[in-house]
């Protein structure tokens, strides 16, 4: 069963959306048996999903309802996995110093 589901925020740019949830794209993971929900690459802690078990059409539904996106993606990514060999280009120019 997938433990992670992706989702867009399509109701981040509505002026009555909480600062919470002004992430553009979010994702949902089951953990220590609940769901849990943050933005990605948002900076914000994971917040509890208020569903018992692992339902993911129950997820699904939640999602749509508070954040419109009626076509989540199903994944079996775990959060926190390294990847070995995955690396990050970086600007040289950035860690310059002016000395």
């Amino acid at each position: 069963m997938p433990t992670t589901v992706f989702f867009r925020n399509l109701v981040r740019d509505n002026p009555l959306t909480p600062g919470i949830h002004r992430f553009p794209y979010g994702v949902a993971y089951f953990s220590a048996r609940q769901w849990w929900y943050s933005g990605i690459n948002y900076g914000g802690a994971a917040l509890p999903v208020p569903i018992h078990g692992n339902d993911v059409v129950a997820l699904k539904a939640w999602i749509a309802a508070l954040f419109h996106d009626q076509e989540p993606v199903e994944s079996d990514y775990k959060p926190g996995t390294a990847y070995k060999r995955i690396s990050l280009t970086f600007n040289i120019g950035e860690f310059k110093s002016d000395d």
